[in-house]
Formats: C-alpha cells, sequence, structure tokens
C-alpha cells in the first residue's frame, strides 16, 4: 500500500508541474488562469458506524485555475484550513490538484463537475486513524453563475491515511460549498 501512495505523490508532482509548465495556447499563466476561493461545510457520514454521523467539517480553499480545453480547467489548491467539530475540534491544512468539466466551452459557467485529490495534515488523529497525514478525495456537481464570479457546488468527500498508518478509518461527507472567482 505504501508503493501505492508513493506512486500517487509522483502523479501528483506531475500533474503540479504540467500545471506550472509552459503556458497553454501561447498566452501567458496570468491572462489564462483565475484564482478561486472557496467555503464548504460538510456533514460527517459513514457506512461503518465508526464515527457519529452528524458532525461537521468546514474547508477554506484558495485555488489557482486555468483552461486546458475549451470546457476543462485544471486547479491548483490550498487548503488554510480545516476544521472537524467536535469536543476536541481537528484543525489541518493541505494542498492537491482538481479538475472541471464546464457546460459550456470557453465560457466556462454553468453546470460542471469536479474531481480533487489533497493532502490533508491534522493537529490530532481522528478516532481509530493512526496518522496527522491524511488525504481528502473529492466529488461534485456545481453551477457558475453566467456573467458573474459566484459558483456553489454539491460535494461528497473521502478523507483517509491512504493505509500510511496501522489504522485507516476514513471519514466521509457531503455538504454544499460557495465560491468566488477573482
Amino acid at each position: 500500500m505504501k508503493d501505492l501512495v508513493f506512486k500517487a505523490w509522483i502523479l501528483l508532482a506531475i500533474v503540479a508541474a504540467a500545471c506550472l509548465a509552459a503556458p497553454a495556447f501561447g498566452e501567458s499563466r496570468s491572462d489564462m488562469g483565475r484564482w478561486r476561493l472557496e467555503l464548504s461545510g460538510l456533514n460527517v457520514f459513514s457506512s461503518d458506524g465508526r464515527h457519529e454521523d452528524g458532525q461537521h467539517y468546514f474547508t477554506l480553499s484558495i485555488e489557482y485555475e486555468f483552461p486546458v480545453s475549451k470546457h476543462g480547467k485544471l486547479g491548483l489548491r490550498l487548503y488554510p484550513l480545516f476544521i472537524h467539530e467536535g469536543d476536541d475540534p481537528i484543525y489541518g491544512a493541505g494542498a492537491g490538484v482538481s479538475a472541471r468539466l464546464y457546460q459550456h466551452a470557453d465560457d466556462y459557467d454553468g453546470l460542471f463537475g469536479e474531481l480533487g485529490i489533497s493532502a490533508l495534515w491534522h493537529s490530532r488523529e481522528f478516532y481509530d486513524n493512526s496518522t496527522r497525514v491524511n488525504f481528502l478525495s473529492e466529488a461534485g456537481i456545481g453551477y457558475q453563475f453566467p456573467k458573474s464570479d459566484w459558483h456553489v457546488t454539491l460535494k461528497v468527500e473521502h478523507i483517509s491515511n491512504a493505509g500510511l498508518g496501522s489504522h485507516n478509518t476514513g471519514l466521509n461527507g457531503v455538504g454544499m460549498a460557495l465560491g468566488y472567482t477573482f
């Protein structure tokens, strides 16, 4: 399993390098890309009953997003803030990549689907999870309002340590995100 995690990190590094490489379409990165700020709140649910359903976690992400096709964009994402509510809150931060496919070509608005993966560091371990380093995988469907910088997204997320520790009980979350692009 650790070999799989190492390969995932190599793939993440390659994608990040490609994102920062020579700009596509002959334009400068500053002309192509935009920043996204997003706040999300998710409700924890579990299929194995090991986590208390109804707990919440919140994330704030900052992302640099740029086009890679007429309908698609890639992004480099930072999570400067992660908070898991409870009697003893867990705080964290992280970084990762995202991909988004938009309904309208070249306008990048309307409906969109997104996928993302990020590595997170936490202030302490989750219940029955033996590492402070975890991975956040997410999928969502959203709407970028036309002629506006605002978007909303319905997200499903999974957080676990990918087998890095002896215990790997993950958290699952579903919730909403509100974002602003500038």
